[in-house]
């Protein structure tokens, strides 16, 4: 199958090619825990999703018998979705454009920092029970917004800690979007498209829901989410189909003829 048709709509792009593994409303997997405190709970997520995206960066950067991997300088000579290309910042604080696996082993040496970070991402948290206590509760959301305190603050993570789940969750979000406008067909004939579907799905419903990504952010696959929202895979009615274009996404699942 080609990886565009004749309307150059990407593979991903057909209903029969965005279907998933997982059913269900996948709200169910935004709701944290009554009896575990939010700043552990987003801990847990971002470090899952990581590791759920960095099996299928495995797959187009692992080198074959040719000593070569899917994506490579040839294929993917700058990181890129679409018409989207993303740079990464030197040590001048000036952007540069890298190859796509270049900047995909930055992005990941730079994730794996932080996450390993125990000041940041603490492994023995001080709120285990944290939740046990709602007298010591403090009304906090992703965006850090609180009247006293900070996401995570009762369980010992440090104030910078909702900005950085942003960003890494920023930055996971371009490494999907490469994966999908640059390899999507690499995955469809290796029969993984649908485990990409939906750990990406997964993956978009909790940080969007949860302001770990903004509208700007998700724009160069605002197609798709479209076309999830209006096959049901995403309810209309969360924060995440909110996002989606309606008429788009039925034209794409064939419910629906262009305007």
């Amino acid at each position: 199958m080609a990886s565009n048709d004749v309307e150059g709509r990407p593979l991903w792009l057909h209903r029969e090619c965005a279907k998933l593994i997982t059913k269900g409303n996948l709200l169910t997997l935004t709701v944290p825990p009554k009896c575990v405190d939010k700043g552990e709970w987003v801990a847990h997520q971002v470090v899952e999703q990581y590791r759920l995206l960095s099996a299928f960066v495995r797959v187009v950067s692992e080198l074959d018998s040719d000593n070569t991997s899917i994506c490579n300088a040839e294929r993917c000579p700058t990181m890129s979705a679409g018409e989207h290309c993303y740079t990464w910042i030197d040590e001048d604080e000036q952007p540069v454009r890298l190859l796509a696996h270049q900047y995909i082993t930055v992005i990941r040496d730079w994730i794996s920092r932080k996450l390993d970070d125990e000041l940041l991402f603490p492994t023995d948290p001080l709120g285990a029970t944290a939740n046990l206590y709602p007298h010591h509760a403090c009304q906090t959301d992703l965006s850090g917004n609180s009247d006293e305190n900070w996401l995570g603050c009762r369980s010992g993570f440090p104030q910078n800690f909702a900005a950085a789940c942003r960003l890494i969750c920023r930055h996971m979000f371009r490494i999907y979007a490469h994966l999908y406008w640059n390899h999507f067909e690499d995955f469809y004939h290796l029969s993984l498209e649908k485990s990409l579907n939906s750990c990406f799905g997964s993956f978009l419903m909790v940080t969007v829901t949860h302001d770990m990504l903004q509208s700007g952010d998700v724009q160069p696959m605002r197609d798709l989410i479209s076309l999830w929202a209006a096959n049901g895979t995403f309810p209309t009615d969360s924060k995440l189909g909110g996002l989606a274009d309606l008429d788009r996404g039925k034209y794409f699942s064939g419910e629906a003829t262009p305007c």
